[in-house]
Parts: C-alpha cells; sequence; structure tokens
C-alpha cells in the first residue's frame, strides 16, 4: 500500500517543475523532479527546519534549470585587466595622473609578470611586493601609491565583475610609527612677516604669491582653494563694505559689524581684492 503525499510547493512551469512533497505520517519531506524522464528525489527531515530549508533549494534549483548555466567569465591577465581599465578610466584622467598610473602598475606587472591571471593575487603577494619595493629604497609613501593604484585597478575589475575574486580589497598599508613622516612645522609669525615684506604686491610678477600667503596667513585656506579665490564666491558680505574698511574709510560704528563680515582683518581683504 503506497503513502498518500501531499503537494505543498510547486516551482517552475506546472508540468515537469520542481515538487515539494510531504507524505502524510512520513519522516521525510523530500524534493521531486524529472531529468530526461527519470525521476529525482532529495529529502529532509520533516520538521520545520526542514520543510524551509527544503522549499528554498527548491526554489533555487528551478530558478537555476529555467535561467540555464551562467556564463563563466573569462580569467583575465594583468596586462588585460590594466588594458581593459586604460580604455575605461585615462578618458577621465589628467596627463601627470595617467603618467603616475602607468609608472605603480608597471612595477606591479613586472613583480607578478603580465601573464600572471589577475584574480590569482593574494595578499601574501602584496606583502612581497611591498618587501621588494622597499629593498629597492623605495620612498614608503611611492610604495603606498603604488599599491593603491594597484587597488583602484582591482576594485574597477571587481566593479565590473572582470574579476571573480578580488582579494586584495582586505589589504591595509600599516606603517611603525616611527617610520611615519613627521609633518611639516608651521611657519613662524616672524617668518610669515618676512615673507610678505619680501614679496612686492604692486609687482606683477609678485602679486599673486602675495595675495596666496597673505590669505593663508590671516585665513588658512588650502592652497588649491586660495588659487581659485574670487571675491564673489567668498563669504565676504559685500566687496565695497570690505574694501572701505581694508583702506580705513568704514566708519567707526560699524567696526564691529565689519569684523564678523570680514574675517581675518584687511590683510587678506586686500589680498582678495587683488584676485
Amino acid at each position: 500500500m503506497t503513502r498518500q503525499r501531499k503537494t505543498f510547493a510547486v516551482f517552475g512551469p506546472s508540468r515537469g517543475g520542481v515538487r515539494v512533497l510531504l507524505e502524510r505520517g512520513g519522516e521525510l519531506v523530500r524534493v521531486q523532479w524529472y531529468d530526461d524522464g527519470i525521476r529525482r528525489v532529495k529529502s529532509w527531515p520533516n520538521s520545520r527546519e526542514g520543510r524551509t530549508e527544503a522549499k528554498a533549494w527548491a526554489r533555487g534549483f528551478a530558478e537555476a534549470r529555467t535561467l540555464g548555466p551562467r556564463p563563466t567569465t573569462p580569467r583575465l591577465t594583468l596586462r588585460q585587466l590594466w588594458e581593459r581599465y586604460l580604455e575605461a578610466e585615462f578618458p577621465h584622467l589628467r596627463p601627470k595622473t595617467q603618467t603616475n598610473y602607468r609608472e605603480h602598475w608597471s612595477r606591479w606587472e613586472l613583480f607578478l609578470g603580465r601573464d600572471f591571471t589577475a584574480d590569482e593575487a593574494r595578499l601574501g603577494d602584496v606583502d612581497h611586493f611591498r618587501a621588494a619595493l622597499e629593498r629597492q629604497d623605495y620612498a614608503l609613501s611611492q610604495i603606498h601609491k603604488a599599491i593603491g593604484v594597484v587597488k583602484t585597478v582591482y576594485n574597477w575589475g571587481q566593479r565590473r565583475e572582470l574579476l571573480r575574486m578580488n582579494r586584495l580589497a582586505l589589504y591595509r598599508f600599516k606603517v611603525a610609527k616611527d617610520l611615519r613622516p613627521e609633518p611639516p612645522a608651521e611657519y613662524a609669525r616672524e617668518e610669515r612677516d618676512a615673507i610678505l615684506q619680501a614679496l612686492r604686491p604692486d609687482r606683477h610678477t609678485e602679486w599673486r604669491a602675495w595675495t596666496a600667503v597673505a590669505i593663508a596667513a590671516y585665513q588658512g585656506a588650502r592652497m588649491r582653494a586660495i588659487l581659485h579665490l574670487h571675491v564673489e564666491g567668498s563669504r565676504l558680505q559685500t566687496r565695497r563694505d570690505c574694501l572701505a574698511r581694508a583702506v580705513g574709510q568704514d566708519r567707526p560704528r560699524a567696526r564691529a559689524a565689519d569684523d564678523r563680515r570680514c574675517p581675518g582683518g584687511p590683510s587678506r581683504v586686500e589680498a582678495m581684492a587683488r584676485t
């Protein structure tokens, strides 16, 4: 006498799909399907967890049968990965950045070989690469940049699904405290004043340098921001008020308000007026 079976899930087409069966009074839950007319069965314990796992497996198996085999990604060499990156990203990079990237990547290629399979690189390879550059007396900052370029290319390849595995994303560049470079010292007030006195703002060859030093000294802006500074883009209330204060034509009662509107004092405003 055959046991009565209950179908409580079907995945895929109604005919020839993947069925999840539960035998009444049985100890197993079964997933059943047919492969070229041959009945196939996979079983799990008839428990709450077993039924959930059986349904999840049947759903995934049915989807895989419907979609067919996933096309395999061709495994790229280091040279092929670099050429893909060069074609896609170099049009958006400055010429100097392109040169730096080429130099750093060429060291990686030279170390592993241009025909090395890209997704076979491991964290240990990066450790050996760093040690090799250190033995050649490369500066620590250059080694850091070289490894950064390698990681940039690998991360790009992973986002483009060109790599099956990107282990290099987990790499962290560490430096001992005694090897970290000391930040450059700040200019003293006397040095700053000496530089400003040495420059002539009335000369066409020196006024730009004088302006940059004056703004940096009184405001602390970064050099790139200083080079592209315009009065229109500053936070000054009005150019007229601030220039009046710079030349001493402001009203005494408005002095406190001008201090708030024109941070940095006359030196900064005078420098901005020359930009």
